[in-house]
């Protein structure tokens, strides 16, 4: 294990955890806003491996209204409720351990407050930055199964893109709220007029203003490799997401602990941590038969099945583009 040989980490276990919580609440309610509600992070206690979230499939308009004969006394049969599930899968997390001398960091008359705290504030934006990371990957395999790709990457940007996408969702068009896009298609947007002034900025990504080649949408700029199609640079993927398309939620107690290791030349201290949250997707289910999957079972789209009756209730489209040279 590396030890630290500077800054003293006489760390307060419950000054690190509020620290992490200050900054993920700081980060995160100006981030729900910014995205139009399309990426939600939020907190609650769940239980076990996955959350079901029960819902009843939509009639068609046909079976919700017909025409009534009222000449006639003849039997109908009944339309049938189907009721069915979509869920949220939870992700467990270990934070460092992290090791430092007393000694080191002794010498620098530093305040065990102020570095209690330091270490919580980094922790809460790398946590944060996991999450919005971990939903961009999930939310791209689970638009594969939507029905809602558009294009095979071999396009680099162009405004008529976008309207293709909105295209998908018909005449609900409207509910598409933010489009997510790495920096490399960003700069090409950019090329076409859009504005490069900045909403609101978490865990290392930026929502900036729209423009009109965004269809006024707000754009959330990141080089998440989530939207690496290849993993190689050569295509990007672009997210447009419709509101609650991408959810987040922190679902056990973040735990900090702090011990004094003796024995040695010098006396050392540690500090480990661990949390999980629960992500999901819009009218997705994810396989069951993967509790706490890694990447490469998240982001893979067979594991993830699309349970709503129509798209346009669904968590939006996916542009697949050449990368910009």
């Amino acid at each position: 294990m590396s030890t630290t040989f500077a800054p003293d980490l006489v760390i307060d276990n419950e000054l690190v955890r509020l620290g992490i919580v200050e900054t993920i609440e700081q980060n995160v309610d100006g981030f729900n806003q910014a995205s139009n509600g399309t990426i939600i992070l939020t907190s609650r206690m769940i239980e076990n491996d996955f959350a079901d979230e029960s819902f009843i499939k939509a009639l068609s308009q046909a079976q919700l209204v017909q025409r009534r004969d009222y000449t006639a006394d003849t039997s109908v049969t009944p339309e049938k409720l189907v009721e069915d599930a979509v869920n949220t899968v939870k992700l467990s997390r270990r934070y460092g351990p992290f090791q430092t001398t007393y000694d080191a960091w002794n010498r620098s008359n530093r305040s065990v407050e102020t570095f209690s705290l330091a270490i919580g504030k980094q922790l809460g934006i790398a946590i944060t930055a996991d999450m919005l990371n971990t939903l961009l990957s999930a939310g791209r395999a689970a638009l594969e199964t939507v029905g809602t790709v558009v294009g095979d990457g071999s396009q680099v940007f162009d405004y008529s893109n976008i309207v293709d996408g909105l295209a998908q969702m018909g005449d609900k068009a409207g509910r598409v709220e933010l489009l997510v896009m790495h920096s490399n298609t960003y700069f090409s947007v950019v090329d076409k007029g859009l504005s490069m002034n900045a909403l609101d900025s978490v865990g290392g990504m930026t929502i900036r203003e729209g423009g009109i080649y965004s269809m006024g949408l707000p754009v959330l700029v990141t080089d998440s490799p989530a939207l690496d199609l290849l993993g190689d640079g050569s295509q990007y993927g672009v997210l447009g997401l419709t509101s609650e398309a991408l959810k987040a939620i922190e679902s056990d107690e973040t735990i900090m602990k702090a011990l004094d290791v003796l024995l040695g030349e010098n006396i050392k201290r540690v500090l480990q941590g661990e949390g999980s949250y629960n992500i999901g997707v819009k009218g997705c289910k994810f396989d069951t038969q993967f509790p706490n999957p890694d990447d490469t079972q998240l982001s893979t789209a067979a594991n993830w099945s699309y349970l709503f009756s129509d798209v346009k209730s669904g968590p939006g489209f996916l542009l697949k583009l050449k990368a910009r040279s």
